[in-house]
């Protein structure tokens, strides 16, 4: 292809004939993107490429040219010369699409210095390709980088769906590393304590702080937060103080994730808000007081009324029986 032909052209149909003689092009053919400004270089890179079942959507000379083309084409992967004409160098243009795009890139490049590669690096390249190419080399790179990228792609997706469904439990989600640095701190981190998680993760301030001050010997001597003694999990209830001043009861499970090493050991869990529990729990406990207050009343009442059922009657005399309940309720 020519520096100068348009591009978009190329683009637009899945279905260009091939011109080595396989015929019509599988839609899920990869497609790839050149930009490099050696004629040459670049006629030779797309027919090796093209023989080897790849689609070339695009070759340019410029990076200026490469980043008006490329969102609108979106390729499957990128093969950039480091050194370009122009403004921008092949570095600053993978810099530029990464900002708006999510498509690997692949450097060209004659240039190995460390200079140079120290800053190709910042822009998180899925490879080198040295030129002249060798087609090995060529070929591995690229089936490495379309495959690493589509793996990292699986895992941020992953890690997105995690983050999510984390985000929008009841509860808060934390996990500590080795360090006692806190990794992450998701949920209804404001639901709960008042603040926001990004007060915790930053470090102005530590959940501990939030303990209400009568329990915070009780946390101590079941594992500080973030921290475990030699067992793997624990769980305790304690109360927090909420930034609005409200006292609310928490439930804190703990769990060790690397106890292989005590210096590697690292710990995650989970806070719940148990308030209404908490209410709940003393209401039954209120009402189970009160039970046993009337049976034992009931108890002494007819241990008394037995024990004068010859002097007093409730057929002669049935007043001496609610008298003798008002001196029990009297002694109560």
């Amino acid at each position: 292809m020519s520096n100068g032909r348009d591009t978009t052209e190329l683009a637009k149909s899945d279905h260009s004939p091939d011109t080595h003689g396989r015929g019509v092009l599988d839609s899920n053919e990869r497609k790839i993107f050149i930009v490099e400004d050696e004629l040459v270089f670049a006629e030779d890179l797309k027919e090796t490429l093209e023989r080897r079942g790849y689609r070339i959507c695009g070759n340019v000379a410029s990076a200026e040219e490469a980043l008006r083309i490329v969102p609108e084409i979106a390729p499957d992967l990128i093969l950039v010369d480091i050194v370009l004409a122009g403004t921008m160098n092949g570095i600053e243009l993978a810099d530029a699409l990464n900002a708006i795009t999510d498509i690997p890139v692949i450097y060209l490049t004659s240039n190995i210095e460390e200079d140079t590669i120290a800053d190709a690096k910042s822009t998180y390249p899925y490879g080198y390709i040295p030129k002249p190419f060798d087609e090995r080399v060529l070929f591995s790179t690229i089936e490495v980088a379309l495959f690493k990228h589509n793996a990292d792609k699986q895992i941020r997706e992953s890690e997105n769906r995690y983050r999510t469904f984390v985000e929008n439990i009841q509860g808060i989600a934390y996990r500590y590393d080795s360090t006692n640095t806190l990794e992450f701190f998701l949920g209804a981190v404001e639901k709960i304590s008042g603040y926001s998680a990004s007060e915790f993760t930053s470090g102005n301030l530590a959940w501990s702080e939030l303990i209400y001050p009568d329990d915070r010997r009780i946390v101590s001597l079941s594992g500080s937060f973030g921290q475990l003694s030699s067992r793997k999990s624990n769980s305790k209830e304690y109360r927090i103080i909420r930034k609005d001043g409200d006292v609310r009861w928490i439930h804190d499970q703990t769990r060790a994730v690397d106890t292989s090493l005590p210096s590697n050991a690292s710990y995650e869990g989970i806070i719940y808000d148990i308030t209404p529990l908490k209410a709940v729990e003393a209401d039954l406990r209120k009402a189970c007081d009160i039970r046993t207050i009337v049976l034992l009343m009931s108890g002494h009442f007819f241990r008394r009324f037995l024990k004068n059922r010859d002097s007093i009657t409730l057929s002669r005399d049935p007043y001496g029986v609610i008298s003798s309940l008002s001196e029990i309720l009297g002694g109560v």
